[in-house]
C-alpha cells in the first residue's frame, strides 16, 4: 500500500512538474522507463506515450500498453 501510494505522489508530482514546462503535451513528449510497475503504469495511467527499455528481453506483460519497446539506449535516437 505505501510503496503505491508512493508512486502515486511521485507521479502526481511528476505530472504537476511537466504541466509547468512550455511546449510540453501528450503528443510531443515520450515516458522512457524500464519499470513495468511504476513508469510504464505511470504513463498508461495519465495517458503518456511511452518507451519500455527492456535490456533483458523479458517477454511483454499483458494488460499493459508498451507503444515501444527497446533493449538499446541508442535505439532511442531512431524514436525521437
Amino acid at each position: 500500500e505505501t510503496c503505491r501510494s508512493n508512486a502515486a505522489r511521485r507521479w502526481a508530482l511528476s505530472i504537476h512538474v511537466f504541466s509547468r514546462i512550455d511546449g510540453i503535451t501528450r503528443e510531443n513528449c515520450l515516458l522512457v522507463g524500464d519499470s513495468l510497475s511504476s513508469d510504464i503504469r505511470g504513463a498508461n495511467n495519465y495517458g503518456l506515450p511511452c518507451c519500455w527499455y527492456n535490456p533483458k528481453g523479458t517477454a511483454r506483460p499483458e494488460g499493459l500498453r508498451i507503444d515501444y519497446e527497446i533493449r538499446d539506449l541508442r535505439q532511442l535516437y531512431d524514436l525521437v
